[in-house]
């Protein structure tokens, strides 16, 4: 639980621990929009999905995790998929108590967080095949609230941008397979 002893640091070890967990989840993955588009695209694509998920104003309602993970699973290998949607769930779960959370910390309710992924850039490094490897080469994620009155330490995580490569622990290699014509995010770990 957070305090307001260490809420700064609380909150950006909070926000990046759930999609930390998330992203990794995701990224096992693969999900939406058209399969055939090529193996940058694909990952361009899930992004804007995961963004659209940890932005919806439902999140926080179990209807609405179960449709987000549905969707984001769909990127996944069709042998992973279960799996991943069972993490996705779990995962989206924590990003919508996020609010609950802040909110305790501050004795604000109903805070609205918005999560924008930016400068998003990727560089295929290899396609050999049916296996092709993409690596997120730069971007970053950026915290707002809306209509908070938030304490001066935690103003300085809200719209300060978090480096992808930190939310994703250096993760920054996507491996991609192709079945069926088309291209699918494959756990390797």
């Amino acid at each position: 639980m957070l305090t307001k002893t260490n809420g700064r640091r609380s909150i950006r070890v909070l926000v990046s621990a759930l999609l930390v967990t998330l992203l990794l989840a995701a990224l096992a993955a693969c999900g939406a929009g058209s399969t055939a588009v090529d193996p940058e695209t694909r990952v361009k694509n899930f992004f804007k999905d995961f963004e659209s998920a940890i932005n919806d104003p439902n999140i926080a309602q179990e209807a609405t995790q179960e449709k987000w993970a549905e969707t984001l699973s769909s990127y996944a290998v069709p042998a992973q998929r279960a799996e991943v949607k069972g993490e996705m769930k779990e995962a989206l779960a924590g990003v919508g108590d996020i609010g609950t959370q802040i909110g305790a910390l501050t004795g604000q309710e109903n805070l609205k967080i918005t999560f924008k992924i930016e400068n998003l850039q990727t560089k295929k490094q290899s396609e050999e095949s049916n296996i092709a490897k993409v690596e997120i080469t730069s971007g970053q994620l950026r915290m707002e609230t809306e209509g908070a009155d938030l304490p001066p330490e935690l103003q300085a995580v809200f719209g300060e941008p978090i480096p992808l490569s930190e939310v994703t622990e250096g993760s920054n290699v996507v491996t991609l397979e192709k079945v069926d014509g088309n291209w699918y995010i494959r756990n390797e770990q």
